[in-house]
């Protein structure tokens, strides 16, 4: 039968052909392995030259760093007075001036003073080498007593109002008696103390005698003395 013989032919030729290749690997022995790690050493090797810059070429630059951070501004310094001159420091003493100093007022002051009068068209002045001024009160109120010289009795008594080294006398004050005799009314007066040393002057309005033979005149008193 031709088609039965054909399928015979067929087969013949299959069974005598030349076996092919299997599929299934047959595994890799130590020469592969070792030709594989040798491979990827020199890949690495070329990869790692590879990154190295040429000769002549510049490294890459370097990485930029936050720049720090901004200093506080410095406060602004103090401002000149209307002189051009900078303010001293609060509790300072300016420079050139000396640091303030309490006032001593009580106490006896001995020296002179001079009582120069007009009355009835007459001057005559009147000196005491001897004079003896007390003060008492430590301020801003004292009291000027006038001493009588030969007897050590008071005369009469001023109410003074101080400022430091200076003060004044409110006018209206009686002194020299309000008895028979003399008595003097103060227009104006002033105390100033330096150290030890205390010099008043005062003007007073007078009035001498009684009766008929009152007069009327004027009286100017100096006086300077140191404190014992």
């Amino acid at each position: 039968m031709r088609r039965f013989g054909s399928a015979l032919v067929v087969w013949l030729a299959v069974a005598c052909a030349p076996a092919l290749p299997s599929t299934t690997p047959l595994g890799e022995g130590p020469l592969v392995k070792a030709e594989a790690a040798l491979r990827a050493k020199q890949d690495k090797a070329k990869s790692a030259e590879a990154k190295k810059p040429e000769a002549g070429e510049a490294p890459p630059p370097p990485v930029a760093e936050a720049p720090p951070p901004p200093k506080a501004p410095e406060p602004p310094p103090p401002a000149p007075n209307a002189e051009g001159k900078k303010p001293e420091p609060a509790g300072k003493t300016p420079a050139g001036k000396k640091p303030a100093v309490a006032v001593i007022y009580a106490g006896e002051y001995i020296g002179s003073d001079t009582s120069s009068y007009k009355m009835g068209g007459m001057d005559r002045d009147e000196k005491d080498d001897k004079a003896r001024t007390r003060v008492e009160g430590s301020g801003p109120d004292i009291s000027v007593i006038f001493i009588d010289s030969g007897s050590g009795k008071d005369i009469c008594t001023l109410k003074a109002q101080m400022t430091g080294k200076t003060g004044s006398f409110a006018a209206g004050q009686k002194c020299w008696g309000d008895g028979p005799g003399m008595s003097g009314t103060l227009t104006r007066g002033t105390a100033s103390f330096d150290d030890k040393k205390l010099v008043v002057d005062a003007d007073f309005d007078l009035e001498v005698g009684q009766g008929d033979m009152k007069m009327s005149g004027k009286l100017k008193y100096h006086f300077e003395g140191t404190r014992k």
